[in-house]
């Protein structure tokens, strides 16, 4: 063989290892992301969170949340609390929204909101009014995976 023809066939078995190693590359992140848990560096399972959790996390699942790049809002009332249900409608009805986004912890307590953002700084919402508005504002700045509508929101 010559020398032209032994550089074709070594660009075509490097071209093929290439396009192997990305769809190798491709398959084994998709099985992580869809399977429901994945497995970080130490070999530990990570947690699937849902976009709304009506119990308190645990510590695993809030880092989970965190260091995936969401913003954790927390809503905490009191049980019997019939005016908390315009809040707690407007807080599901967001996140649902903006599940990739946030995730919303629903526990019993004395009523506050706040929004824990994967940096670690906590934001106390329990004085402002809770609308969407205000609470896509914060998202934008609390958020490392933030939603398309942040393009359009002043900061």
């Amino acid at each position: 063989m010559d020398r032209k023809k032994k550089q074709q066939v070594f660009a075509v078995i490097v071209g093929v290892i290439m396009l192997a190693s990305t769809a190798g590359f491709a398959l084994f992140s998709s099985v992580s992301r869809f399977g429901g848990t994945s497995q970080d560096g130490q070999g530990n399972q990570n947690p699937s969170v849902p976009a709304i959790v009506q119990r308190p996390l645990t510590t695993q699942e809030t880092l989970f949340v965190l260091q995936s790049g969401k913003a954790l809002i927390q809503y905490r009332s009191p049980a019997e609390c019939q005016e908390c249900d315009g809040e707690k409608a407007i807080l599901e009805g967001f996140v649902q929204q903006f599940s990739g986004s946030a995730v919303l912890e629903e526990t019993a307590g004395n009523k506050s909101v706040e929004i824990t953002t994967y940096r670690g700084e906590l934001l106390d919402l329990s004085n402002e009014t809770i609308t969407g508005e205000n609470l896509l504002k914060l998202l934008c700045i609390s958020s490392a995976v933030q939603p398309r509508e942040c393009l359009f929101v002043d900061l």
